[in-house]
C-alpha cells in the first residue's frame, strides 16, 4: 500500500537513507509516493482491506516465513473474523508461531491446522492458537503486539504413550534434544520446536541407541509414530570412537621424525 497527496510527510527525521527508500518519486503524479510496507487489497465495494505487513519476515526452524502470508491464509477460513500471527519464544528459547484469532464460532486447533494445511507447508502452520474477543490495535490501526496475551507454549496434542520399543526410544531422544518433559507417540517434531540442527542431534542419539534414521525422515514425517516406521536397527558391526591406547609400530615417516 502506497500513499501520496498534499498531507504526506517530507520524510523521516535525520534518516536520509530510510527516507530515500520509502519516499519515492510518484509515477502517477506530482510529489512523492510513500511505500508504507503494508499489504492491502481493493475490495469490490471500493474499500481497502488491510492484510498486514509485507516485511514481517521471521525465521522458524531454518525456514524464512512471511507472517502476513499465514494471516492471509487464516482469513480465507470460513468463520475467521480477524487474526494476528507472531513469532514467540518457547521454553528452550526457540521461535514458534503463535496465532490470535477472532471467530464467529468455536474452532478446534486440529480443524484450523487441517484447513491451513491445504494451502501452507507444514513449517508455516502455527503451533499454538488463542481465541480472543478482539485483536488489540495501536492508534494507527496496526496490531499492538505488546498487548497480545502470552500463550503458554506446551504440547497441544493429547498425550499418547509410546507403543513399541522404537517409539519409546524416539520419545526419550525427543525429550532430551527438544527439552520437553514428556513426549507422546503422536507429538509433532515441529510443534515441539524441532529444526534441522536438532534433527541432526536426534539422528546422532538414535545411532548411539542402536537405531538408524535419516534427517529427511524426521523432517518429513513429523510425528514420533510416523518416524518410527522409518527407523532401522543398526548393524552389530558398530565402531566405537573412544580413545585408543597401545603400542604403535613406527612407520618410515615416523622414524624420520624420531
Amino acid at each position: 500500500m502506497c500513499i501520496a497527496g498534499a498531507g504526506l510527510a517530507r520524510g523521516y527525521l535525520n534518516r536520509p537513507e530510510l527516507t530515500a527508500e520509502k519516499f519515492i518519486d510518484n509515477p502517477f503524479g506530482e510529489g512523492k509516493l510513500y511505500r508504507s510496507g503494508d499489504l492491502a487489497r481493493w475490495l469490490p465495494d471500493g474499500n481497502i482491506e488491510y492484510q498486514g505487513r509485507i516485511d514481517e519476515q521471521v525465521k522458524i526452524r531454518g525456514f524464512r516465513i512471511e507472517l502476513g502470508e499465514i494471516e492471509s491464509a487464516m482469513r480465507h477460513i470460513e468463520g475467521i473474523v480477524d487474526v494476528a500471527v507472531i513469532a514467540a519464544k518457547d521454553q528452550s528459547g526457540d521461535s514458534v508461531l503463535c496465532t490470535y484469532l477472532v471467530s464467529d464460532t468455536e474452532m478446534s486447533e486440529s480443524l484450523l491446522k487441517k484447513n491451513l494445511g491445504a494451502s501452507l507447508p507444514e513449517y508455516m502452520i502455527p503451533a499454538y492458537f488463542m481465541r480472543m474477543d478482539s485483536i488489540p490495535v495501536t492508534r494507527s490501526g496496526k496490531v499492538d503486539k505488546r498487548a497480545l496475551p502470552r500463550i503458554e507454549v506446551t504440547s497441544t496434542r493429547e498425550y499418547v504413550a509410546p507403543r513399541t520399543e522404537i517409539e519409546e526410544t524416539l520419545c526419550q531422544v525427543f525429550s532430551q534434544v527438544l527439552g520437553v518433559e514428556r513426549v507422546g507417540a503422536e507429538d509433532s517434531f515441529f510443534e515441539l520446536g524441532g529444526d534441522s540442527i536438532k534433527a541432526i542431534r536426534i539422528v546422532s542419539k538414535m545411532r548411539s541407541a542402536g537405531y538408524s534414521v535419516s534427517i529427511k525422515e524426521i523432517m518429513g514425517k513429523y510425528t514420533v509414530e510416523a518416524i518410527a516406521h522409518a527407523v532401522e536397527a543398526v548393524s552389530e558391526n558398530r565402531y566405537e570412537q573412544n580413545e585408543v591406547t597401545g603400542p604403535v609400530i613406527p612407520t618410515p615417516i615416523l622414524e624420520a621424525f624420531a
